[in-house]
């Protein structure tokens, strides 16, 4: 019975230090030791076609990399999105949804409040502005921006990116979801501290009919705004980052923490 109870608790503990340091590795530390990025605009893009509409630059070195994903909207696509209730809801991850759905892309968005931090299966509830089909999921913060799209008269979307939620108040937008910032617009980086983390992001070009998807690690919000200046992008905003920031491409993860973090709000296309 003593040898039973010593190996009982041996494994109980060591269950809780596994606990312990999945709940530490889903923490981000960021870094303030100045930007890795350093030669973006010499970098050169080479576009790789994933599936019709979607095109893809993934780019590597000893500090950081990022993932790229181009989205023409000229083309048809549906929209999905997590989550469809206003109540507090199970956290899923970016991966799994898009195979629940089929999308072709999908991105981790807005930033969450928890029932509580210490549960990692615990309800989650997402900040800002959650809406599909015309359905209002989650209420506008008029702290942070949103990424909007529009139908156009031919079907297809027109997406847009504003600096403020309450701004979508009275506007026909069909779908939007919330994140954090602005960092870009109309070609001027804008001002953020130099913090390192993991990044997920969105920009627009061509009058909102091309969409660039983003996720990567070791970048600041100035850093991103910098590789989408590059991309010849009009406005950028910041998702939700650091451990949420997750993107999945034809059902595989371009880029996930590990271990991947559950989040509350998700949108993923794919085509018509």
């Amino acid at each position: 019975m003593r040898i039973y109870l010593c190996v009982r608790r041996f494994f109980s503990l060591g269950a809780a230090v596994l606990w312990m340091a999945a709940l530490v590795s889903c923490i981000s530390l960021p870094n303030t030791n100045g930007s890795y990025l350093t030669d973006v605009e010499s970098t050169k893009i080479v576009w790789r076609n994933e599936a019709d509409g979607i095109e893809r630059f993934d780019y590597a070195d000893s500090f950081i990399d990022y993932h790229i994903v181009k989205i023409n909207l000229h083309k048809k696509w549906t929209l999905e999105s997590y989550p469809h209730s206003s109540d507090w809801v199970r956290p899923i991850s970016v991966r799994r949804f898009a195979k629940k759905h089929g999308s072709a892309v999908a991105i981790n968005a807005n930033p969450f409040q928890f029932t509580t931090k210490y549960i990692p299966w615990s309800k989650i509830k997402p900040v800002g502005i959650c809406k599909e089909g015309g359905t209002l999921y989650s209420a506008p913060n008029s702290r942070y921006a949103a990424l909007a799209f529009y139908e156009e008269d031919d079907g297809s979307l027109r997406a847009d990116i504003v600096d403020s939620q309450q701004d979508l108040e009275e506007t026909p937008a069909v779908h939007a979801f919330g994140g954090f910032f602005t960092v870009l617009r109309d070609g001027k980086i804008r001002e953020f501290p130099q913090i390192n983390d993991v990044r997920s992001a969105a920009a627009i070009a061509d009058g909102g009919k091309t969409l660039y998807l983003f996720v990567g690690k070791n970048l600041s919000y100035p850093d991103c705004a910098r590789i989408f200046l590059h991309l010849g992008a009009t406005v950028a905003m910041e998702f939700d980052g650091g451990s949420s920031s997750q993107m999945a491409v034809l059902g595989k993860n371009a880029f996930t923490n590990i271990p991947p973090r559950n989040v509350a709000a998700i949108f993923g296309l794919k085509r018509k």
